[in-house]
């Protein structure tokens, strides 16, 4: 399985916010797929 974020500009002002959110991003992004990950394995069917 492949879990992956996507991030859609709408406009300049985005572009802005996201450049010092994206080394954040980068870091926080994996380790919360792969929690719920975890927990989805981890749950009864």
């Amino acid at each position: 399985m492949t879990i992956s974020t996507t991030v859609k500009f709408h406009n300049w002002l985005g572009i802005l916010y996201f450049l010092p959110v994206r080394p954040f991003h980068k870091l926080i992004v994996p380790s919360m797929l792969k929690r719920i990950i975890g927990r989805l394995e981890s749950s009864p069917a």
